[in-house]
This record gives structure tokens, C-alpha cells and sequence, in this order.
């Protein structure tokens, strides 16, 4: 260990920004049919689904080819940016609660939402009751009416 000094190092980074597309695609492909997406019980979450349908649509996310999925997805992800401008999201009658609870808890774990946390206590407040809503919906705890939460 004595004998090692920074020459002995290489590192090997790949820079992403350097692969085409199609290349970032086949990589994606190919993590997929690896099994690296799945989760605990080796199912594939939803999410992973809707980016391969996604990849595999070369016009992107169009929502001529979008499927609900992805709507969903992107529905959820219009509250978290309304949540960043301090406004409070409201739980819809037609949400899929379990993709609104799993893109709105990746905004959750992001800095820019610690930041808000500590400037605008009482809209993070308002994002983490709406999430717990979804959850109560996702058990079926609750109506599936519109809330204000």
C-alpha cells in the first residue's frame, strides 16, 4: 500500500453526453434484460416500464403515443413544479395513486425540495399531506373524490 502513489490510479469514467441516442437506449435495453431495474420481489416497477415504452416510441414522450402511464407521470411531475412555485397540488379523481406517490417522493429526496422546506414550511407541509393523501387512496382508505390535500 506504501508503494502505491497517484499514477497507479486510473479512473474510468464514461461521459454520457458522449453517446448518441441510440447508443443511451441500447444501454437502457440492455440494464433491462440484465434485470438491474427490478425491484425486491424481481417485478419491474411501472415507472421503468413507461421509459422503455417510451425509448422504444422514437418520437419520444408525444402524447399520441404516450400511455396512461406516462400522462400519469407527468401529471404528477406539473404538481411537483406548482409545489416549487408555492402552490398546493390538489388530489385528482382519476390519479394513479401509486405513480403520483412514487414521482412525487423523487421530488421529496431532491435538494431544490429541502430548500423549500426550510423557506416555505408550510407548502412542504401541504406536498407531504398531499402525498400521505395519495397513500390513503392507494389502501383505499378514502373516497376517490377530489380532496384539497
Amino acid at each position: 500500500a506504501e508503494d502505491l502513489n497517484s499514477a497507479d490510479v486510473v479512473l474510468d469514467a464514461e461521459n454520457e453526453l458522449l453517446l448518441s441516442p441510440e447508443q443511451q437506449k441500447q444501454n437502457f435495453l440492455t440494464a433491462l434484460q440484465l434485470g438491474l431495474f427490478n425491484d425486491e420481489e424481481g417485478k419491474l416497477p411501472r415507472s421503468v416500464k413507461s421509459r422503455a415504452r417510451r425509448l422504444l416510441h422514437s418520437g419520444g414522450a408525444d402524447a399520441d403515443f404516450a400511455g396512461c402511464d406516462e400522462l400519469q407521470i407527468a401529471a404528477a411531475e406539473r404538481e411537483n413544479a406548482a409545489v416549487a412555485l408555492g402552490k398546493e397540488p390538489r388530489v385528482g379523481l382519476f390519479d394513479d395513486h401509486e405513480l403520483h406517490i412514487e414521482t412525487h417522493k423523487k421530488f421529496l429526496l431532491q435538494a431544490r425540495f429541502a430548500c423549500l422546506r426550510e423557506k416555505r414550511p408550510a407548502i412542504s407541509a401541504a406536498f407531504e399531506r398531499h402525498i400521505f393523501a395519495h397513500m390513503l387512496h392507494a389502501k383505499g382508505g378514502k373516497d376517490h373524490g377530489e380532496t384539497n390535500t
